[in-house]
């Protein structure tokens, strides 16, 4: 079958508008600018402007308008700012209020041509039995140099459902139209719109409370050629959440680095910082990244909840069978406790988890952490900062000579820390850390790789646990059968929970451990005492309909989870 754009060339060359030879350049054109094929030959003279959107109206089925010959609102060139109808090629040239009687509550968006070129709601009783009587209807057209752009017709419709509400039903049309139009339109029209870009103060505000709304845990702010995306990440998954213009882009950029009182000035290097920040009885602790790239500094947020509510096991998604061993462990007066997996796998938020289940009145408990998450009651917490004067090895050090029982590590990453550790284990201790590792079976060779003598490790640690986070189904949808639901973002996924692999530490495995036993021995010697992996673990969660295996062998691997529930 063939493209638009061969159709088009087709009917420019059969029509005699045009000769091969200018198709060939117009089509070296297209490589070196990625323009679209028709405005490029529009852009060179071959042909006008009018006659080939004609013709591609023709070919996709899209209407054609033209502009000039239209008396158009300025209610309605404003809805949209200059600088959006610029950076997108369109104009909206007419609104349409009506009364629709018994129209759908539903804002779903439903193509109503197979080139999926007019975006519209239509009322349907038999698919959403929930109506709004007697609501408002509106109807938007849209004119595009290019309505087969995908992308900008869904940021048109979705900007527009969001500006009218929920209490009216949106109709959006797109047409083709002359890129001089909607220029004269636009030099002529006013100067901003209702969906305009903020200034650059209330712009962050937005971003933050929008992020803090869908519950993300870090907010993206990436810099493109033309645009600049804002992207959230909500259980695991970046979701597009705001798109800016890059014409205020330098201030979005100066006002977060004041914020977070970072060099204005310093562009060309990796800066890092932090602010607070309140929204009604909430308070935030806001860690900023900024990263240069060809495009501008890329910055990355990480939302931090001060005064959010420490988990339980029970409430982290960890099995009972697991959460009844580590409790017990934790009771033990000495030796060291390893969570491992992946950078966001919830290893952190486990361990807080494990000292809110341990009496912190009678017990000192000390922290090192980076940064501090949680504030806990009773437990005197460190935060250990990137170049600070403190590292994790030096604290361990002090907190020593605090009188310690349990002592929290936020990370061992090297040798020295390692060491040290261990070392407090030996000497009466609980240790509590996190360490870079696939599974609880390799953590002991993480620790090797560091330098650790075997020696050393023989006797200390007690138990290692593993795990991941898996979405979970939504309870509202049931899982997206029918394309998910407003409360899961259409996803079929709400909230995360956790998958989990516990080695306890005995003897035997002791043994295999300080001896450096291939990985398959221990693992034999491991299942022989009751190990159950995270497979199995998470094998059981899509029995139970807590997640699906589709999550769990995005989260393990493909080849995980061979074999099916």
């Amino acid at each position: 079958m063939l493209s638009n754009d061969e159709k088009l060339k087709h009917e420019l060359l059969a029509q005699q508008i045009m000769r091969l030879d200018q198709i060939r350049v117009a089509e070296e054109e297209q490589l070196r600018t990625s323009e679209i094929f028709d405005e490029i030959c529009i852009r060179l003279g071959f042909v006008a402007s009018t006659r080939i959107k004609q013709i591609l109206s023709k070919i996709t089925g899209i209407r054609y308008v033209n502009l000039k010959d239209i008396n158009i609102a300025q209610t309605c060139t404003s809805i949209f700012s200059k600088e959006v109808q610029r950076e997108r090629h369109f104009t909206v040239f007419e609104k349409i209020d009506e009364q629709y009687p018994d129209a759908p509550c539903n804002k779903s968006i439903i193509p109503d041509a197979p080139c999926n070129k007019s975006v519209r709601q239509e009322p349907d009783a038999q698919r959403n039995k929930s109506v709004i009587p007697d609501a408002q209807r509106t109807i938007i057209k849209v004119a595009m140099v290019d309505p087969m752009d995908l992308g900008a017709c869904d940021y048109i419709t979705r900007q527009l459902l969001a500006l009218f509400g929920t209490d009216t039903v949106v109709v959006v049309e797109f047409f083709y139209a002359d890129n001089d139009a909607i220029e004269a339109l636009l030099t002529s029209g006013a100067d901003d719109g209702n969906v305009s870009a903020p200034d650059a103060t209330g712009l962050f505000n937005t971003i933050l409370t929008k992020a803090i709304a869908c519950g993300a845990s870090d907010v993206h702010i990436q810099p493109m050629l033309h645009l600049v995306c804002v992207r959230a990440r909500v259980d695991g998954i970046l979701r597009t959440i705001h798109e800016i213009h890059r014409n205020i882009w330098p201030n979005l950029v100066i006002r977060i680095k004041m914020l977070a009182n970072l060099d204005i000035a310093e562009s060309r290097r990796p800066q890092s910082g932090h602010f607070d920040w309140a929204q009604d009885t909430q308070k935030f602790d806001f860690r900023v990244s900024t990263h240069p790239t060809i495009h501008g500094e890329n910055i990355v947020i990480r939302i931090l909840h001060k005064n959010k509510k420490i988990l339980d096991l029970d409430t982290l998604g960890i099995s009972p069978q697991i959460s009844d061993k580590l409790l017990d462990i934790i009771k033990r007066p000495y030796g060291m406790i390893l969570l491992c997996g992946p950078t966001g796998s919830g290893k952190t938020t486990t361990l807080y988890a494990l000292c809110s289940h341990m009496d912190a009145v009678s017990r000192n408990i000390m922290t090192l952490e980076e940064p501090v998450e949680y504030q806990m009651d009773n437990v005197r917490q460190t935060e250990i900062q990137a170049n600070g004067v403190l590292s994790f090895a030096d604290g361990v050090r002090s907190i020593l000579r605090q009188d310690p029982d349990v002592i929290f590590i936020g990370e061992i990453r090297d040798e020295e820390t390692a060491n040290i550790a261990l070392r407090a284990a030996m000497t009466g201790h609980l240790v509590l850390s996190t360490i870079h590792s696939n599974d609880a079976l390799r953590a002991p060779s993480r620790l090797f790789d560091l330098g650790i003598k075997p020696a050393l490790l023989s006797g200390q640690i007690v138990a290692i646990m593993s795990q991941r986070l898996l979405r979970c189904v939504c309870n509202e949808c049931g899982g997206g059968g029918g394309g998910g639901c407003p409360s899961c973002s259409h996803s079929g996924y709400k909230g995360r929970t956790a998958i989990c692999e516990l080695l306890v530490v005995d003897d035997d495995i002791d043994s295999c451990i300080s001896s450096q036993r291939p990985i398959g021995e221990l693992a034999a010697c491991a299942e022989a005492h009751g190990y159950v992996s995270m497979l199995d673990d998470g094998m059981q969660k899509v029995r139970n309909n807590v997640t699906t295996l589709a999550e769990l062998r995005n989260v393990l691997g493909p080849g995980s989870c061979t074999g099916g529930a």
